[in-house]
Formats: C-alpha cells, structure tokens, sequence
C-alpha cells in the first residue's frame, strides 16, 4: 500500500511538472508577442471535488488582487488597457465574453469557471461583456493601482 501510494505521488508529480512547463510555454509565448493567451492551470480532481492551482501559472509578481461580481448581463465592464500592468482574471463562477484589442488585432475569448485564466499583456486593451448571473472574476495584478497606468482609448482594429 505504502509503494503504490508513493508511485502515484510521483505519478501526480510528474504530471504536475510537465503541466507547469507547458503553462510557462504557453506564458512566455504570449509575454513575447505581447497579446492575449488562456493559460490552463493545474487542476486535482478526486470524489471531494476540484482544485486549481493558480500560482504556478502566473508570470509576474502578484501585487494586486480583486473581484468583479454581481455585474448585470447587459453592462460592459473595463473598456481600458495598461501601460505597465499584466494581468490575469479567472472565473470563479458563472461566464463572460471579453473582447481584447491588441494593435490592429481583436479577439474575443469566452471565460469561464475551472482550470483557466486570461493572461492580458500590457496594451491589451479589453472590455468584459454579456456576464452571466452569479458570475464572479478574481483579477491578479503585476502593479499596485495607479490611475495614470491606465490607457482608455481604443486602438483601431
């Protein structure tokens, strides 16, 4: 009993190693090209449930952390980028549609609750829309807040 424990420990661990590594592939892929990425997180499943790990994913420093809740379906949320800050939200509940802009790119990604999280870049200019009930967003910061960070004008796709 004891050894077959250990073997799937190792088992866990080695998955758990070459997840992490192809999460920070994914990461620098996107940190170069500066543009929007979903990163996959490690996620342990067994009859208690679920549990992501964040913080093996998560490419800067975390400084800062918030939510997003309670946002009625028909409001639009962000319109604004950053010139120094990365972030990364995660769905803790529910869904939402987030349109990110990036130079003359757009892309439009679909968050929703699990083992993912949208990385921005700097100068992803992004705006979060058609939330679903009940749908609650962590945001994980690179930068304390500081208002003259912020970028408000769209770039033109």
């Amino acid at each position: 009993a004891q050894l077959s424990y250990r073997i799937m420990e190792l088992q866990e661990t080695s998955f758990s190693f070459s997840k992490k590594v192809s999460t920070f592939k994914a990461l620098n892929t996107a940190r170069e090209t500066l543009m929007a990425n979903i990163i996959e997180f490690p996620t342990h499943s067994d009859s208690r449930g679920k549990l992501s790990v964040f913080q093996d994913g998560i490419p800067f420093e975390i400084k800062r952390v918030f939510t997003i809740y309670d946002v009625p379906s028909n409001e639009v949320r962000g319109g604004h980028g950053h010139k120094t800050t990365e972030m990364v939200m995660i769905a803790l509940g529910g869904s939402v549609e987030i349109t990110v802009v990036t130079n003359s790119e757009e892309s439009t990604f679909k968050l929703e609750p699990g083992k993912q999280g949208l990385y921005l870049a700097p100068q992803d200019w992004h705006e979060m829309k058609r939330f679903e009930k009940n749908t609650s967003l962590v945001l994980l910061c690179s930068h304390f807040y500081d208002k003259d960070d912020y970028v408000f004008e769209r770039p033109n796709s």
